[in-house]
């Protein structure tokens, strides 16, 4: 096995599958790993308590390669949907995420673990905050960054609650207000509905500070942007890679519809992802898919 470096809570060195199984013996939890049927992707499975709490299937660039991705990739999402139907969590990790968004992978599996940092939603407030502090936020804190939208809102941490922080938690002003979490919206979309005008507005990103979880932060984000724009419902999707969306079923949305599928072209020098039909021919871009999301709306008036 090759060596793996471990510097600021990121891994650097060896294969993607080291890297991650390195991170699993970091936060101490026992973890067995074995090859998705035919899939031919391996997968690493967390315990707690010799209780299965996690499992992680990665889609690393040689597997990709090799024929018939497309269908083995369908295998590996089979056997992710069958290991939440069983009620644990389970997530399809690309090596391209890894490696570019570590801090933000790392910050997500803890959250699913429940060992991240734990801020009451209470002891927050929500204001409007601007495009370049959502913009920089969300990119630092959400897998898929920042996209456009009309509505800009974040939790803050009063200074005074700074002490419900780990002692070291890097904090760059501790003379201000800490910012926790982000929720963006778009404008509201107005169509007909049973003889009415109908005004929906779509809940684009949500993320919370990396390494911790503001309990209650997105109801309390929902319910308080719905209180000053009174649409008359709010959408959203579920990464079906990281979520079933039995989150925000919690939350009283309800299941609207499935969208299919987006294929984009990663760039295996730069690790980056593109949507436009590039040249495949050259061995640098790589024709990949995800598992597609799912639309939930939550009601907020009869």
């Amino acid at each position: 096995m090759s060596p793996v470096s471990f510097e600021g809570d990121l891994y650097h060195s060896g294969s993607f599958f080291e890297q991650v199984t390195q991170f699993c013996n970091g936060i101490g939890f026992a973890w067995e790993s074995g090859t998705v049927a035919e899939s031919k992707f391996q997968a690493v499975t967390l315990f707690r308590h010799s209780k299965k709490v996690l499992t992680i299937v990665l889609i690393d660039y040689n597997n990709w390669l090799l024929s018939e991705a497309l269908n083995r990739y369908e295998v590996a999402f089979e056997y992710v949907s069958g290991i939440r139907q069983q009620g644990t969590s389970a997530v399809i990790l690309w090596e391209d995420q890894w490696v570019n968004s570590q801090k933000i992978v790392i910050s997500r599996v803890k959250a699913l673990l429940g060992i991240s940092v734990r801020i009451p939603g209470r002891l927050t407030y929500q204001a409007r905050i601007d495009k370049s502090s959502a913009d920089s936020f969300l990119n630092q804190h959400h897998l898929q960054g920042n996209v456009s939208s009309k509505y800009r809102y974040g939790l803050f941490l009063p200074v005074r609650y700074f002490r419900v922080l780990p002692e070291d938690f890097s904090i760059n002003d501790l003379n201000s207000d800490l910012l926790v979490a982000v929720a963006t919206y778009s404008n509201a979309k107005i169509f007909p509905r049973d003889g009415y005008s109908h005004r929906s507005c779509e809940l684009i990103r949500f993320a919370n500070h990396c390494d911790t979880t503001v309990v209650g932060g997105i109801d309390k984000m929902v319910k308080a942007f719905v209180t000053e724009f009174q649409p008359d419902d709010i959408m959203t999707y579920a990464d079906l890679e990281w979520s079933d969306g039995a989150s925000y079923q919690k939350l009283g949305f309800e299941y609207f519809s499935h969208r299919t599928a987006i294929s984009f072209f990663l760039n295996m020098q730069e690790h980056t992802r593109h949507t436009s039909n590039l040249d495949v021919t050259a061995g640098v871009f790589l024709p990949i898919t995800n598992a597609g999301s799912k639309k939930f709306v939550k009601r907020t008036k009869n």
